[in-house]
């Protein structure tokens, strides 16, 4: 029996080299001596290196993730490398008021009307920097007071840092809409309002707006109110707009 070069040794620990002493030895044609004991010797030693092998080879390689461990990145997000694109708002459902019915804005927050006299009051968030605004919606018992009178009143609140009247720095329209008659008012400046309807107490913030509508045709007028710092009501200028647009019988 030949041996492949490198792979056994032809000798083993306390033995002398091509010492025959098991029974079962013989020589091959080159005269190379290979004992039966000393491969019966080796024999389990190959047996468990193959097996190693073997399980080496068997077990499984784990897979590459594309995201960190605990990223908690979606499947897609891996898939494309991009973020996934921000789901549009839903469209609030329809609202009604004084036999009118009308179509809430997408980023309007529902709030608890902070008066009988409110139908309807939101929450527009605040610009980068500013405070929030509310927008409400008035209905008043035996109505409340003709349009000249309202913009008279609006007026009231404002004051002007140039020394121009509120009137003057004013800017209104009336138009008809099919059956309903929109009056519309827009001023900036500073806000002087009461902090509650006959307290006396006047509040002062500089650099606010209001946009303020009267929209008549329904069972009742309906006043509409939107103020707060102007920055945060011309982010909501154009949703007042649309707003005011599907008012309908």
């Amino acid at each position: 029996m030949r041996r492949p070069n490198g792979i056994f040794p032809n000798s083993f620990p306390g033995r002398p080299e091509g010492d025959p002493t098991e029974s079962g030895a013989r020589m091959d044609q080159s005269g190379e001596g290979v004992t039966i004991a000393a491969m019966k010797r080796s024999l389990p030693w190959f047996v468990i290196v193959l097996g190693l092998v073997a399980c080496r080879r068997s077990a499984p390689v784990p897979a590459e993730s594309s995201e960190p461990a605990g990223s908690g990145a979606p499947a897609a997000h891996a898939a494309s490398g991009h973020a996934a694109e921000p789901t549009a708002a839903a469209q609030p459902s329809a609202s009604s008021v004084a036999g009118l019915t009308f179509d809430p804005q997408p980023g309007w927050v529902e709030a608890t009307p902070s008066s009988s006299m409110r139908k309807a009051q939101y929450t527009l968030a605040g610009a980068e920097g500013a405070a929030d605004a509310e927008l409400a919606l008035f209905v008043f018992p035996g109505g409340g007071g003709s349009v000249e009178a309202n913009i008279e009143r609006w007026c009231s609140q404002f004051e002007q840092p140039d020394g121009r009247t509120t009137r003057e720095a004013a800017r209104t329209t009336s138009e008809t809409r099919g059956p309903l008659s929109v009056h519309t008012f827009d001023v900036q400046g500073t806000y002087v309002a009461e902090t509650s309807p006959g307290s006396g107490v006047r509040r002062n913030e500089a650099g606010w707006r209001l946009l303020a509508a009267i929209v008549e045709g329904g069972e009742s007028p309906i006043y509409v109110r939107c103020v707060g710092p102007a920055a945060t009501v011309e982010r909501w200028s154009a949703s007042v707009d649309a707003f005011l647009a599907s008012l309908r019988p």
